[in-house]
Formats: C-alpha cells, structure tokens, sequence
C-alpha cells in the first residue's frame, strides 16, 4: 500500500493494490481511477510499470537494508541512493514534482540522479546541481553559476546546463534571422 501511495503521489493518479491471481509468473491487479474493477499491471503503460517496478524495489532495499526498523520508518534512515536516468519513461507532469515527492519520502537520503530532462532540475538550486562536461577526453565537473530554479525549460536548456544555442529549429531560426535581416 506504501508503494502504491508513493506512486499515486508522483504520478498524480490514485492507484492501488488489488490482488495477486498469480505467482509465478506475477499476475498483479491494481485499482486505478479508469479501472475501479482492477485491471493487470500488465495492461497498464509503461511508464506506470516502470515507475511501480524501480519505485517498488527501491522501497523494499530500504526495508531489507534496515530490518531493525520497522518497514515504514525505513524510509527515515540515512542512505545514499544512486539513479541514472531518472528520468525514462516519466511524464512531464511527473517530473516537475519528483524530486520534492523523493525528498518528502526519504527525507534522509541522499539521491544522486543522473537526468538529460530540465524538468528534473527545474526547482532546484546550484549547490543542488552538479554538470559534467568533457573537454578533450577528461570530464569536468563543476557547480553551475545560476540557479535551474526559475529559469524554466527553455532558459535551462539554453543556460550553461545544457548549452543549447536555442530552442527553436534550425529552420525557424533561419527564417528569423531573414526576416531581422530584411527588417534592418
């Protein structure tokens, strides 16, 4: 239920555990807003696979890692938690809040996230931020010098985060500078 209420949190949709039809191999049911009967978590999207499937596990390393705890107050104990990619398969709208929802469950854990979405890094500060660059075969790591937070996606992308030149196409950048040229 823990698991389930995590998940809902972030995806911003209620679901719940229904049953188990079968072990082997795993036949789960949930109940979801669009499917108040239940319905397979194998009928479900990927996404919300994923995110039951990593969230779910990471939640059971934390009760096998702390078995003296009880399985809720796990979640309370010091840990260092390395993701790469956080970001695959999540919805936009799940993005925007999952760091806060991540900080609120695990309030003393330390998530190190690797993300190429700004969305991920919307709302939080530099000291928060690390960025790698390679430059002739090393990697550079270093503090950016401005907050991601409040920038929003197109000045994160086109900031020292990401580099970007512009957000717009290359054909539509082409057409405005004819157009700025004819104007002059």
């Amino acid at each position: 239920e823990t698991v389930f209420s995590v998940i809902s949190k972030i995806t911003k949709k209620e679901i719940k555990f229904k049953t188990v039809t079968k072990v082997a191999p795993p036949d789960v049911w949930v109940f979801t807003n669009d499917a108040p009967n239940g319905i397979p978590l194998s009928l479900i999207s990927q996404g919300f696979r994923m995110m039951i499937g990593w969230i779910g596990h990471l939640m059971q390393r934390f009760v096998d890692t702390f078995p003296l705890s009880n399985p809720i107050s796990a979640f309370q104990e010091n840990a260092i938690v390395i993701i790469d990619e956080v970001d695959i398969s999540m919805h936009p709208l799940w993005q925007v809040s999952f760091i806060e929802i991540l900080r609120e469950i695990f309030p003393k854990t330390q998530f190190i996230c690797s993300t190429h979405d700004p969305l991920i890094i919307g709302g939080l500060l530099k000291s928060q931020v690390r960025i790698f660059n390679e430059t002739h075969g090393s990697i550079n790591v270093f503090e950016p010098d401005i907050d991601p937070k409040g920038l929003g996606v197109a000045g994160i992308l086109t900031s020292e985060f990401f580099g970007l030149p512009s957000i717009l196409d290359k054909e539509t950048l082409e057409d405005l500078e004819e157009k700025r040229r004819l104007h002059i």
